[in-house]
């Protein structure tokens, strides 16, 4: 649902009016006392928001360095599991 909502740009820089994938990744509901649903969002935001990470290069996502700089700063293990499935 989420990839295929129409104001979802995977490439978008925010000057077409539309929302860059790693911003629409927050897009949720959490209870302000649940740290866990944060840091998984958060997470998400910084491997999605890499600079180095190119939605459109033929590098499966669990091998840049995007996923280990997240894995640094959060707890994402289940994450990198699932996406190195």
């Amino acid at each position: 649902m989420l990839l295929e909502h129409p104001d979802i740009d995977v490439n978008s820089k925010d000057d077409a009016g539309r929302i860059p994938l790693y911003d629409a990744i927050l897009v949720c509901d959490y209870d302000d006392d649940d740290t866990t649903e944060h840091h998984r969002n958060e997470s998400m935001k910084l491997i999605l928001g890499h600079a180095n990470l190119d939605v459109n290069a033929n590098i499966p996502l669990w091998q840049t360095d995007a996923l280990h700089y997240a894995t640094e700063h959060h707890c994402c293990e289940p994450l990198r599991l699932l996406l190195e499935h």
